[in-house]
């Protein structure tokens, strides 16, 4: 750890925030750096419970458990049932540097990719005679392939149905068909072709990758391709994810337990490694 940060400093330092996830991680569950001591009032057993690190960054662990606990929230208390569609964007070598340093223009992507799903639903309702529908999505950013190469993309759960307001604020689902491959294709070339406008009026796209500091050396050597020289294996982009049914009928959002076949699908999109 030390000779990384002395290497880094040479090349103007990291963050302090990755400085921190480093070192925490380091420490987690290590029962030098705390614990918690549990005794049973009844056989008086006692158990040490170390402290963990809590960060967002490396530390499998904690985002193993982040990961299940935001599933489970999201699906008891959040997601009405309703059938579920994951979709994916990732993006080509040339782009993913230009969006991993600079957060404003990868949420700014983010939007317009969401915005892009939505109308394609609105569209796919009204052809199917709702007059004024009604949609959500969750949404993740991720960095990370599951080689670990810097790969900044996009999971979006989106319920795979609209819904309709109707009297006393009670909600109408209309489930959809699964999309066409050519309604993929359609929309994959829109989200590209806006995307690459986005990145052009920004004047991202003309600028050679310059690294200025440490961190943006290690972001450049993290986008290639794994060391042993072979690619992952390709991966349709869009969609992404399982359908997986659901009724129709009156629908609360947020009544817990009526969320359906959206855990696995949440917990894959809130792996930082995928």
């Amino acid at each position: 750890m030390a000779s990384f940060l002395a290497e880094a400093a040479e090349r103007g330092g990291l963050p302090r925030f990755v400085e921190r996830d480093f070192t925490r991680y380091l420490e987690c569950g290590v029962l030098a750096h705390g614990f918690a001591r549990l005794a049973c009032a009844g056989c008086h057993a006692e158990v040490l419970v170390p402290f963990s690190c809590k960060s967002r960054g490396v530390c499998p662990s904690c985002n193993a458990r982040r990961a299940h606990d935001s599933a489970i929230h999201l699906v008891e208390r959040v997601l009405p049932r309703a059938p579920y569609r994951q979709w994916t964007l990732s993006f080509p070598m040339p782009v993913r540097f230009c969006l991993a340093r600079d957060a404003r223009l990868l949420s700014e992507v983010l939007g317009l990719f969401v915005r892009a799903l939505f109308t394609f639903q609105r569209r796919t309702a009204r052809r199917l005679g709702v007059a004024r529908p009604l949609t959500g999505a969750v949404a993740f950013v991720q960095r990370f392939g599951s080689a670990l190469q810097l790969t900044p993309h996009f999971h979006v759960l989106v319920p795979e149905a609209v819904f309709e307001e109707l009297d006393e604020g009670e909600l109408r689902l209309h489930p959809f068909p699964r999309p066409t491959d050519a309604e993929v294709k359609t929309l994959a070339v829109t989200v590209a072709r806006r995307t690459l406008a986005l990145l052009r009026a920004r004047g991202v796209l003309n600028e050679e990758a310059v690294p200025d500091g440490a961190l943006d050396v290690l972001q450049l050597e993290g986008i290639q391709v794994p060391r042993s020289g072979q690619r992952p294996p390709a991966r349709r982009t869009l969609p992404g994810g399982r359908r997986d049914a659901g009724g129709t009928g009156p629908v609360r959002p947020g009544d817990g337990r009526r969320a359906r076949g959206g855990e696995a699908s949440l917990q894959q999109a809130l792996n930082p490694a995928r």
